[in-house]
């Protein structure tokens, strides 16, 4: 699929020759909905996490994936980037919300304080997702801020160890 790039949160955008657009490389259809995920629409905007699409990932896909290679090897060698799971790898922008699974957040307080709840969208898979807090919301210039800072401070995000406390924590309150 073609896709406009309208910011980067990190890294640098691939360089293409239809420039503020990338080619991305999704290894199943749009058409499939899986459960506990976001809908790919045209003409929607989102928020891709990718990855370069580079001789290294190919050789993977050849080797351990031939049926996604199989039949598509002019679509990958000619895309820029790829992305995965539309659970994790996709996140719907409506109405200046940005629609997330929550683990990107779930572990700070003051985030979550910030998402938003009655928020209804034809992007989730089940809408029972927003309503549970599998999925959450944030305003779009409180996620621009949030998610920035995963990228500026790397090494004050909580660990392994870290993040069964959180769990442990809330699980007694």
């Amino acid at each position: 699929m073609q896709v406009e790039i309208s910011k980067v949160y990190s890294g640098m955008s691939p360089k293409t020759e239809n420039e503020g657009h990338i080619k991305v490389f999704f290894p199943l259809s749009t058409s499939l909905v899986l459960s506990k995920s976001f809908l790919l629409k045209e003409n929607a905007e989102y928020v891709f996490i990718t990855q370069y699409l580079d001789d290294k990932y190919v050789d993977l896909v050849t080797k351990d994936c031939p049926e996604i290679k199989a039949g598509t090897e002019k679509t990958v060698e000619s895309a820029d980037v790829y992305f995965g799971v539309t659970t994790y790898h996709l996140m719907p922008i409506e109405n200046r919300n940005v629609l997330m699974e929550s683990f990107y957040f779930w572990w700070d307080d003051d985030i979550m304080l910030q998402t938003k709840k009655g928020i209804k969208s034809d992007k989730v898979s089940d809408s029972r997702l927003l309503e549970d807090g599998s999925f959450i919301v944030l305003d779009q210039n409180d996620f621009d801020v949030a998610f920035m800072r995963l990228f500026e401070n790397v090494e004050s995000l909580p660990d392994a160890d870290e993040l069964f406390q959180i769990i442990e924590r809330r699980a007694a309150q």
